[in-house]
């Protein structure tokens, strides 16, 4: 069997994701159920959206000098001690800020580096079967470590929990120290940026940061506030990866067959009536009912989505885009989490969720408008 470097980097993103999926929706979870309102919750994710906007540019600095292997183990360093400050020291409002900085900068660090890697990794002719491998096989760790996480959460507490996800994340830098160093050289001037060919693409990444944003922060804290408790918010988030897991290798081997924009628009048609409905959900089962269906019109249009996205990176370059990326789907957060924070303070917790996933069901909709009129994407 052909052994190929993205393997290495599959089973990498696998054990990170079981980590960071145990606890990643639970953390504004945790700071609700000790007391705390929806203001320090949503503190914690606007944080990560600041972190995205402000620090990226210098994110990338660090990781065109040191590489893409050695960014991805600097963000270790980051992301436990993020864990470890939320946990061990009292809860107030300087420890949260505190935690979501260093938490971010470690997933900033992941994220950039191993979407560029993926770019090198992954080939040409093959990267829409790759992407579909690569959105899928890693994310079958995030149907059970949500549920896992919540159950954790429920009978043991966050302390285990947290501790869990250190362990695996330990475990994670196996195939990490396996794997090849990648870098790619940084020579852009960020004010010179913006007036490249990559600037076409910032709706699209705004609009995706919106959509992350509600889909899992946010509409973890609206399971856990408005419908049920820490199992739920579990299952509601292994349902959607069920979802995404089943339909993202079909569509990563037919979206080489078929047109992409078609794929884009039938799955961001879907994904936007299912935003609209999240906001009116009385139950759990209609919970794991919208959150399975959701999974699955996601992953119809971000497998292509994602493919195009790393065609592009290569065609232009590749750290460069991916910092442009997370810088403006870092700003959707924020959009996201202001719209929820607003409509809250101005009606009540309920309309301020509404009001957040209609956003995320508009930006769902414009997602696939902009993708069809760049021709060059798809």
């Amino acid at each position: 069997m052909e052994f190929r470097e993205l393997d290495n980097l599959l089973l990498y993103e696998f054990l990170k994701n079981f980590a960071l999926s145990l606890i990643g929706v639970f953390i504004p979870v945790y700071i609700v159920s000790q007391g705390f309102g929806l203001l320090p919750a949503a503190l914690f994710i606007v944080i990560s959206g600041l972190t995205g906007t402000v620090l990226s540019y210098p994110v990338s600095r660090l990781i065109a000098r040191i590489g893409f292997k050695h960014s991805l183990a600097a963000s270790y360093l980051f992301l436990i001690p993020g864990l470890v400050v939320i946990r061990w020291f009292e809860l107030s409002l300087a420890v949260i800020v505190a935690s979501s900085l260093l938490y971010n900068v470690g997933r900033l660090l992941h994220n950039i580096s191993m979407n560029s890697e993926f770019a090198v990794d992954s080939d040409g002719d093959r990267r829409a079967s790759d992407s579909g491998k690569m959105l899928s096989l890693p994310s079958i760790s995030r149907i059970i470590a949500p549920l896992t996480g919540g159950l954790i959460f429920a009978g043991l507490g966050f302390g285990e929990l947290m501790a869990v996800t250190i362990f695996i994340l330990f475990l994670s830098v196996i195939p990490l120290i396996r794997s090849r160093d990648h870098r790619d050289a940084l020579d852009y001037d960020f004010g010179e940026l913006l007036n490249k060919e990559i600037k076409k693409t910032i709706p699209l990444f705004t609009a995706r940061g919106i959509q992350g944003a509600t889909a899992v922060s946010i509409f973890g804290l609206f399971v856990y506030m408005v419908i049920g408790g820490s199992v739920d918010v579990g299952g509601a988030r292994a349902l959607d990866s069920l979802g995404f897991v089943l339909t993202g290798l079909l569509v990563g081997h037919l979206s080489s067959k078929i047109d992409k924009d078609k794929f884009v628009l039938v799955g961001c048609s879907g994904a936007a009536f299912m935003y609209l409905l999240r906001g009116f959900l009385v139950s759990p089962l209609q919970v794991f009912l919208v959150s399975f269906v959701s999974g699955i019109f996601f992953q119809v249009y971000h497998v292509p989505v994602f493919s195009s996205f790393a065609d592009e990176a290569e065609r232009t370059e590749i750290l460069e885009f991916y910092t442009l990326k997370r810088i403006f789907s870092s700003l959707g957060n924020i959009l996201a989490v202001t719209t929820l924070v607003l409509f809250f303070f101005l009606y009540d917790l309920r309309t301020g969720f509404i009001a957040s996933f209609t956003l995320g069901s508009i930006a769902t909709l414009l997602m696939a408008v902009i993708y069809r009129s760049e021709k060059e994407l798809n």
